[in-house]
């Protein structure tokens, strides 16, 4: 079974964490990462809507751990809420 995205990111983010430690230490930097579903012809709206909603991650989730945050937007061509 493939994984969808939430999860492959999920794992991505755990592995990443990992060895950015073992490079850089521990706590010099926790991953915000944003999972969406959009269309083709909507990519360019979706980047913009990411864009915004990472820094309201990051105002959100200031202190996010080690293992990071992740968020799930679901799909980004619905109206903004």
């Amino acid at each position: 079974m493939t994984l969808k995205l939430p999860a492959r990111m999920a794992a991505f983010r755990d592995a990443w964490a990992v060895e950015f430690a073992e490079t850089y230490g521990k706590g010099a930097v926790a991953p915000r990462i944003l999972t969406a579903r959009t269309t083709g012809a909507g990519i360019v709206e979706a980047r913009n809507r990411l864009g915004i909603r990472i820094s309201q991650v990051k105002d959100e989730e200031v202190s996010v751990g080690p293992d990071g945050v992740q968020v799930d937007l679901g799909s980004v061509m619905d109206p903004p809420a």
